[in-house]
């Protein structure tokens, strides 16, 4: 949702928190109000980076769609992956040869 709005990563300017995000969050808007946050744009994946910072990981379980995403705080010092409850969207996680994660909603991008 919104593409020109959404080019990732997505960093809040705030406190660096960063997402990449594949799929789609259909219940953004109202989590959005419902927990009377603000965002910049009207993408979906940049709803997520408020949503975590007010209401941590347990966020997820409230949020409908389709969905893989990685959330980086702290200069990845803490990341949070998730996938949607049915695991419609894939998130495909690996170990590169000098022990950095890689994320991917494709196995090939991440097998070397």
């Amino acid at each position: 949702m919104d593409p020109e709005g959404g080019k990732q990563p997505i960093t809040h300017a705030d406190n660096g928190t960063s997402v990449i995000a594949n799929g789609e969050i259909y219940n953004f808007r109202d989590l959005l109000k419902t927990h009377g946050l603000n965002q910049n744009t009207g993408s979906d994946s940049e709803a997520l980076i408020p949503l975590y910072n007010k209401l941590g990981p347990a966020f997820i379980n409230e949020l409908n769609g389709i969905f893989g995403f990685v959330i980086s705080k702290n200069d990845g010092q803490e990341v949070l992956a998730a996938r949607d409850h049915c695991g419609i969207k894939p998130l495909y996680h690996g170990i590169g040869k000098n022990g950095e994660n890689w994320f991917a909603s494709e196995l090939k991008c991440i097998v070397d």
